[in-house]
């Protein structure tokens, strides 16, 4: 009996766990929104078509990101230049 009961909850928390990280239904609505919003800007009769930039405000994560992503990168290509010594 509790054998069953222990896979019972386990199946539960399993279930709840993917009910709670399933937000695709919001994401796919974001997407159709923005999809909208910009057919209707690229057929305007007027042409009337405003790129915009999508890239972050710079601030203190991105200064860091870019520097980890410069030290990733210098030691890959250390780690490159010692294997074509070996």
């Amino acid at each position: 009996m509790k054998n069953i009961l222990f896979i019972l909850i386990i199946i539960i928390i399993f279930i709840m766990g993917i009910k709670l990280g399933d937000d695709t239904f919001n994401q796919n609505q974001l997407f159709e929104m923005e999809k909208e919003q910009f057919e209707q800007q690229i057929t305007n009769p007027d042409n009337s078509y405003q790129n915009h930039l999508l890239v972050p405000p710079e601030n203190i994560v991105n200064k860091v990101a870019h520097k980890i992503d410069n030290t990733i990168d210098k030691m890959v290509e250390k780690f490159k230049d010692l294997l074509k010594k070996l």
